[in-house]
């Protein structure tokens, strides 16, 4: 007997996207589902479509709430599940229709507490994926860590949608209500209280890249994801995993160096306070990284990391252009 999984989804704003996502939850091969629609305050129909597909579909369940932010509506999808293994689909993006069975069969086949897959970026009528398909992985050790700072197959290790996990893991964790790049500040843990994670690269989820979400529209909010590199460190400092802050560091520089450069093009650079807090605060790190007592190996190894990633990067953003 296949045991049950709650899918998350919060919703806001999506009303054009909503019904592709949801039907292919739907339709999934793995039928042992528990759907939460978490209608987080959005003031166009999408309140409407997640009853009217409750309708037609026991197994989804849909929560009206008042607006709080996606960590809000995740916070209250894992509050009301009742599935063992907990996945969140982000409400504007779509999956395979056997995504959810082939991270279950991974997950038991590898005896993982976290199973994870690779994933397609849509732009328009563009499509982008890496070339490792069907290759699979299992780290059971420190080395879990490291897949947050750098890897050889791409994966993006830190977001939440791409992958299945024990709901186990998030005993303690709680969302940041209020923050973008929520996942940054709750992945180190995630980590931790998983004893294996098993990733197979197959993409199979369709995440869709809009000009006007929150993650591409150019913005002082974008900087909470230095709030999540800094809970990230304090982490792994309470944990006494220490070899994990300096890389940390470093990818907090890079998206500092990175995201500065993007306000200063778009005119939003200067007189901003939150602006100004962070070019200190990238000034100072890059300092500390310099001159402290780090090797000269290791400021080597995470320089000419960072100017790689730069590099890959402006590939990837020029597959769009």
């Amino acid at each position: 007997m296949s045991e049950k999984i709650s899918v998350i989804v919060p919703i806001y704003k999506v009303e054009r996207y909503l019904n592709r996502c949801i039907k292919s939850i739907v339709n999934q091969t793995y039928s042992n589902l528990e759907i939460i629609l978490v209608d987080d305050g959005s003031p166009d129909r999408c309140g409407f479509i997640c009853d009217k597909w409750m309708a037609t579909d026991k197994r989804i369940k849909v929560i009206h709430k008042k607006n709080g932010g996606l960590s809000s509506a995740r916070n209250k999808g894992i509050e009301l599940s009742t599935g063992k293994y907990i996945m969140f689909i982000d409400s504007d993006d779509y999956i395979k229709n056997n995504m959810v069975e082939v991270l279950y069969n991974n997950l038991i086949e590898t005896d993982a507490d976290i199973s994870i897959c690779d994933f397609i970026r849509c732009r328009k009528n563009k499509r982008h994926y890496n070339n490792y398909t069907n290759k699979r992985f299992v780290i059971d050790d420190n080395k879990k860590y490291k897949m947050l700072e750098r890897n050889e197959y791409n994966v993006v290790s830190v977001v939440q949608w791409n992958k299945l996990f024990k709901k186990e893991i998030f005993k303690n964790i709680k969302y940041p209500v209020g923050k973008i790049h929520e996942d940054e500040a709750v992945i180190a843990q995630e980590f931790y209280n998983a004893k294996r994670i098993s990733y197979i690269l197959k993409p199979l989820y369709y995440y869709r890249m809009r000009d006007d979400s929150i993650m591409h529209q150019v913005s002082v909010k974008r900087f909470d994801a230095v709030y999540g590199f800094d809970k990230r460190i304090d982490f792994y400092s309470k944990k006494n995993l220490n070899e994990h802050i300096l890389p940390t560091k470093c990818l907090e520089i890079d998206f500092l160096m990175r995201y500065l450069y993007k306000l200063k093009k778009n005119n939003l650079y200067e007189g901003d306070k939150i602006v100004l807090e962070n070019k200190k605060k990238a000034n100072r790190l890059a300092r500390e990284l310099l001159f402290k007592k780090v090797s000269f190996d290791n400021k080597k190894k995470y320089f000419k990391f960072i100017f790689f990633k730069q590099l890959f990067f402006r590939q990837y953003e020029s597959i769009y252009k």
